[in-house]
This record gives structure tokens, C-alpha cells and sequence, in this order.
């Protein structure tokens, strides 16, 4: 039986992290873009690796750095250019920038399902997991409050019924990666991530998780620390990944 619609949820007025036009909600589950946005993000998911002619979904590619570093596999939702104004590079701004659980939840539903397909298809036990993630910089970490790449990683953990660690943290005085090339980032990025003290992983299959893959050089960085420390099969996962020209 379809739940009756709450007062509350039947006056807020939520707006499109795409084109921010508004968005009347009723009962929960409804979009989290407006009709025109989500059917641009579903076509987003359709562009074809231009390496396998695969959408990201089935495409088993991703950077020789990030193989080279120990993982197994890069799962993401979509390939994007960045600038774009694509819905794949709006949601991923949106979240940087705004706590929303709402909008959050979509990307992390997605990526449990794409996940959880991988485990299955590789005879992993979900409850045998454990999630982490690439930490954003201090400085902006303290002026929004929150880290859109753990909020990812926490909740596909949750709904994967695996388990989370923040076994990765990011050192205070590591250099912006503003204005260097590919691999001025990815040795600089060497530099700006740490593994917990003592911290252990003795085997165990990670999941790696970071909003949007660039260069790659964050995720290079910290799946040489995890396997450092001990993890077993690394995957890393993302919401897009952009592919080199």
C-alpha cells in the first residue's frame, strides 16, 4: 500500500542540483533532478568509453597509474568532462558544496547497485568489505563541514551491509594540486595522504571510494598506503571518471 503523503514533505519545495529549478516532493523516492536533468543524467550513463566502446557500467578500464598502485578495478557511474555542465559534473559540484542527503543518496544507490553486481560476478562476500575513502583537504574539509567522499563511502557501506574505516587522513600542510600537471599531482599527492596509526587491514578486500576521478592521482596515492597496509583486493569506485583526451 503506497504511504499517505506527509504535510511536511507535501509543502517543501526542493530544487534540481542540475539547473536548480524547483522541485515539489511528495512522498520520498520521487527524483532528485527534474524531469529534463535526470533524463540528461540517464544519457550521461550511456557515453561509451573511447578505449572498449563500453558505457561505465560495463567498462573495466582506468588509468595504468591507479593499476600500477594495486587496484583490481575502477567502478564508476559515468564518464564527464569537467566544466561541462554536464548533470555528472553539476551533482558532483552540488556535492562539494552542499550537505544534502537527498541528493547525496542517488549516487550512492547507483554505486552499491554497480557494486554489488562486481561482488557478486567475483564471489565476494558483501560482509567481508570494508569501506574507506580518499580524504578532501583540510582547508576545505573546515569550510564546509563535511566530506562528500565519506558520506559516499559510509552510506554504500550501510547499504551493502559492509563494514567502514577511516583508516586514511589527510596531512594539514600538503601542497594544492592547483596548476600542476598530471604527474606534478600525482607526486605531490604522495605526500599529502597518511595511514592511522597502526592501523591494519590484514587482508581484507577494500573498497576505495572518491567522488570523481581526474588525473587519479588521490586514489594512486592512498591504494599505495591501503595496500601498505595490509589490504587484500583493493577496488576503487567513483561517481565519474574523466577520461583523457
Amino acid at each position: 500500500m503506497m504511504r499517505s503523503l506527509t504535510v511536511k514533505n507535501f509543502f517543501r519545495v526542493f530544487k534540481c542540483p542540475v539547473c536548480r529549478e524547483p522541485i515539489r516532493l511528495g512522498d520520498e523516492g520521487e527524483g532528485v533532478f527534474c524531469s529534463v536533468c535526470r533524463a540528461k543524467w540517464e544519457i550521461d550513463k550511456r557515453k561509451l568509453c573511447s578505449k572498449c566502446g563500453l558505457s561505465a557500467d560495463l567498462c573495466c578500464c582506468m588509468p595504468e597509474l591507479i593499476k600500477k598502485s594495486g587496484a583490481r578495478a575502477l567502478i564508476k557511474l559515468c564518464f564527464y568532462d569537467a566544466d561541462s555542465g554536464s548533470p555528472a559534473d553539476r551533482l558532483i559540484l552540488y556535492l562539494k558544496d552542499y550537505r544534502d542527503k537527498r541528493v547525496s543518496d542517488l549516487p550512492v544507490r547507483e554505486l552499491s547497485m554497480l557494486l554489488h553486481k562486481y561482488f557478486e560476478q567475483n564471489g565476494i562476500e558483501p560482509s567481508a568489505v570494508t569501506f574507506t575513502y580518499a580524504p578532501r583537504s583540510i582547508s576545505a574539509l573546515e569550510k564546509k563541514g563535511f566530506d562528500q567522499a565519506k558520506i559516499l563511502s559510509l552510506g554504500c557501506a550501510r547499504l551493502l551491509g559492509a563494514s567502514f574505516s577511516d583508516i586514511v587522513k589527510r596531512k594539514r600542510f600538503s601542497r594544492s594540486q592547483k596548476g600542476l600537471d598530471s604527474a606534478g599531482r600525482v607526486k605531490n599527492a604522495k605526500g599529502a595522504f597518511a595511514i592511522k596509526r597502526n592501523a591494519r587491514l590484514d587482508g581484507k578486500t577494500v573498497v576505495l571510494i572518491d567522488d570523481v576521478v581526474t588525473t587519479g592521482s588521490s586514489l594512486i596515492a592512498v591504494s599505495e598506503l591501503l595496500k601498505g597496509a595490509g589490504a587484500g583486493q583493493l577496488i576503487c569506485a567513483s561517481i565519474a571518471l574523466t577520461e583523457t583526451k
